[in-house]
């Protein structure tokens, strides 16, 4: 999965509550990732 810069690809991810954002964070560079984005398994 590739994080804000396009250039990063992580598997280290940070679960984190924010108000008016997705709890899932690039851990590597901090960057909020899309939860639609994220290759989830039901």
């Amino acid at each position: 999965m590739n994080c804000s810069s396009e250039q990063i690809d992580t598997c280290n991810l940070k679960v984190e509550g924010d108000v008016g954002a997705d709890p899932i964070w690039c851990d590597l560079c901090g960057h909020n990732l899309d939860i639609e984005e994220i290759p989830l398994s039901k």
